[in-house]
């Protein structure tokens, strides 16, 4: 079982990568509104970057692919910047944040993150949710059909 669980994970999130929606708050102004897609389009490609100091991991340098990225939306008044994201599993985009910071040489840091794709699956695919399975449970425990449980389990 334990093999099935780690090609699972292989195939879904692996293989595949993620997709986040982030918005980045800079610390001042830009100098020009150009300064942050030819940001953006630098740090795509293949990236070091070292884990943050509040992560699991062991903290050494990592090569992570960004795939691409896209540039929704940029806020001069408020120095928020909402941008898309597709990287490859264990990018660290607070880290990808920060270098955004550092190359438009104003500082930078994400404010929220979205995770809109994990491998195979997206947030806009038929997801149930953890209120479901439990509501399924529930049903099966009470009245043994199980119909609702084979529903929900084989949508997510």
């Amino acid at each position: 079982m334990r093999n099935i669980v780690y090609l699972y994970y292989q195939f879904s999130e692996g293989s595949l990568g993620k997709e986040y929606v982030c918005v980045l708050r800079l610390h001042a102004p830009l100098p020009s509104p150009a300064t942050l897609p030819r940001a953006l389009q630098t740090l795509t490609g293949a990236l070091f970057q070292r884990p943050p100091l509040i992560s699991a991991v062991k903290r050494q340098l990592r090569i992570r692919t960004i795939h691409e990225t896209r540039l929704f939306e940029y806020d001069e008044k408020r120095n928020l910047a909402v941008f898309w994201v597709s990287c490859e599993a264990g990018t660290y985009i607070r880290t990808l944040c920060v270098h955004l910071g550092l190359l438009t040489g104003v500082g930078g840091h994400m404010q929220e993150l979205r995770r809109v794709r994990s491998g195979a699956m997206s947030e806009n695919d038929d997801i149930v949710t953890m209120h479901d399975v439990l509501d399924a449970q529930w049903m099966y425990d009470n009245t043994r059909d199980g119909e609702p449980t084979r529903r929900d389990l084989l949508t997510v």
